[in-house]
């Protein structure tokens, strides 16, 4: 669960033209959201709205990983191992905080690119 992601550090924001994602003080180009959609009106809010979403993403990630790593904690008080393995971790965790460890777990997963 250590290992760290190579994508570019956050925090990454939305320009002001709206569909463009920077990061860093530099602003290096992330994203661009712009697409070529045919109702204008409607692919403007959705480019904004996919723009706000990638730009939210390294919070996003860092959020799952803290959830992730306090789910593990959680169960493994209850373990009396030092180092328990997920096995013994998650047979301590009720029912949706185990469904909650899988999502959490197969999110930051496809964020790595696993």
């Amino acid at each position: 669960m250590t290992k760290q992601t190579q994508h570019t550090p956050g925090p990454w924001e939305v320009a002001t033209d709206g569909a463009t994602v920077l990061a860093g003080q530099f602003d290096e180009f992330v994203a661009d959201c712009q697409s070529d959609g045919y109702n204008a009106e409607s692919a403007y809010d959705q480019d904004r709205a996919n723009a706000r979403l990638i730009a939210a993403a390294p919070e996003l990630l860092e959020a799952c990983r803290n959830s992730l790593n306090a789910l593990w904690a959680k169960g493994a008080n209850h373990t009396g191992e030092q180092y328990p393995n997920e096995e013994d971790v998650t047979r301590y965790l009720s029912p949706q905080d185990k469904k909650l460890f899988v999502e959490l777990k197969q999110a930051i997963a496809k964020a790595k690119g696993e």
